[in-house]
């Protein structure tokens, strides 16, 4: 916020879902921009993230998505959503910590939003990557054997 109060223009990218790349967004005072907020108490700003956030922006690479799940540990005293949301995707992805949500929970999100074939298509997107950038994080978790994992995955018999 503090750039755009400034009027300095900045750019933010994203890395896409489907592993197709990076999308970039072009971030200034005269481009119209939306915050969408959920629940009914004000969002609770950490000041470290947004001090962060700040340094990183004034970078010469610019802005980036900070990804907390992919940290090896999200404190939920510091972020409760990034901490659900690391739970949630150690379960979704590779089975980790299934007891983490009740099993009556886990059927009821499943019904709402099947795996379908997330594990061959993601296990696939991932060597992919892995394949063409051999230095990536990408080849680690395929060499530690991400693949085997999505398909032994508890929430494919569940």
């Amino acid at each position: 916020m503090n750039k755009l109060r400034r009027a300095e223009p900045s750019m933010f990218d994203v890395d896409m879902k489907d592993c197709s790349g990076r999308r970039s967004f072009w971030l200034s005072p005269s481009v119209p921009f939306h915050f969408q907020f959920f629940g009914g108490r004000p969002p609770r700003i950490n000041r470290e993230s947004v001090e962060e956030l700040m340094l990183v922006a004034s970078g010469p690479h610019g802005l980036d998505v900070i990804v907390r799940h992919n940290w090896p540990s999200v404190d939920p005293d510091i972020d409760v959503e990034g901490y659900l949301f690391a739970i949630a995707i150690g379960l979704d992805i590779s089975g980790a910590r299934p007891d983490a949500l009740p099993e009556a929970f886990l059927r009821e999100v499943l019904v709402a939003h099947p795996r379908g074939t997330l594990a061959e298509e993601f296990g696939a997107c991932v060597v992919d990557q892995a394949e063409r950038k051999p230095d990536t994080s990408a080849r680690r978790l395929v060499d530690g054997g991400l693949v085997r994992k999505l398909a032994e995955n508890p929430l494919e018999r569940v």
